[in-house]
């Protein structure tokens, strides 16, 4: 009778390590997912800053060269529409 019980505390503790170590794996892998959706976040919001359009005018006689966000352009040409 003590040999059964000696398994059942073992087999129990072998359960517990288990489950506890589980939890730990899940808790770190959602920790990654929410540090991956971040990433993602600020890279699509660095690509929207980066996108600028290049336009040529003259000036007096001047050439000039001027560089615009183009999150500005789309935005002012959907406001002409």
């Amino acid at each position: 009778m003590s040999e059964l019980s000696d398994l059942g505390r073992t087999f129990f503790l072998l359960l517990l390590i288990t489950s506890l170590g589980v939890c730990f794996v899940w808790a770190f892998w959602e920790l990654e997912q929410v540090r991956d959706r971040r990433r993602r976040r600020v890279a699509a919001m660095a690509k929207r800053w980066i996108l600028l359009v290049v336009r040529f005018s003259q000036i007096e006689g001047y050439k000039c060269l001027s560089l615009t966000r183009a999150l500005d352009v789309v935005k002012c040409q959907l406001a002409l529409m």
